[in-house]
């Protein structure tokens, strides 16, 4: 790709997911093409403000000298803000305000376990997955077999996640193939309506095959040609989405 590129996506769109769009703005950013991103609330398609198109276009189609090359990467319709209203400028995504934070689980996960700066042997948490339990469904109840949930104190501030979130995992299934999701909420969990089909509570979410565990070193290798290999079951594998 050669051409300055205006990418939009929505961070609800649960078809084409905001992590397809980042990748190309990282590959686009690296060779030095012109690139800017603009993300709303809303699911799929959902173009930018009609003065934010105009500005690039009227720059990079017309060759209009209006700055447009030296605004900010990255405009954000924030959560609440109605869509057609005017997004809030970054510097670039991530937010380059933005530090990488980690925590670990602990606790009991079946009810709801905490969640640690500092590493703690917390043994082993189990699950049985039952399909007619919704994530939505799981993430809204005190405690479950079906799920393992892990959440921080009560925050006594906003803050602000920029960035792509990175789940390691070390895991065994009972049965040879099994498809392994992680849902970032905040609770209470919200469950009204947003987007594609998705849920006001649900920040982001990810998924894998286990069976690919050999392919997914750093948050999942897109590129990888290796094939699947069935895990025994019992079998403990190493996943990172």
């Amino acid at each position: 790709m050669k051409a300055a590129t205006l990418l939009a996506h929505g961070l609800n769109d649960y078809n084409v997911v905001p992590e397809h769009s980042m990748r190309i703005y990282e590959a686009l950013k690296a060779q030095g093409t012109p690139t800017q991103l603009y993300l709303h609330q809303g699911g799929h398609g959902g173009p930018p403000p009609l003065d934010m198109q105009n500005k690039w276009f009227s720059h990079y189609l017309y060759g209009v000298s209006n700055g447009v090359e030296r605004d900010p990467r990255l405009f954000v319709m924030r959560e609440g803000a109605p869509r057609g209203s005017v997004p809030t400028p970054y510097a670039d995504y991530p937010n380059p305000l933005a530090a990488p934070v980690t925590v670990y689980p602990q606790g009991n996960g079946a009810q709801v376990g905490g969640l640690a700066l500092r590493a703690v042997t917390t043994g082993r948490d189990s699950l049985i997955d039952e399909v007619r339990f919704s994530g939505s469904a799981l993430a809204a109840v005190a405690a479950s077999p079906h799920r393992l949930l892990y959440a921080t104190p009560v925050l006594q501030a906003p803050v602000h996640l920029s960035g792509t979130t990175t789940i390691t995992v070390r895991l065994a299934s009972s049965a040879p193939a099994a498809n392994l999701s992680v849902w970032l909420v905040q609770l209470p969990y919200d469950s009204a309506r947003t987007g594609s089909d998705g849920h006001a509570g649900v920040i982001t979410r990810g998924w894998a095959d286990p069976q690919n565990h050999a392919s997914l070193t750093q948050g999942g290798n897109f590129a990888s040609m290796r094939p699947r290999h069935a895990a025994r079951a019992g079998t403990v594998c190493l996943a990172h989405l």
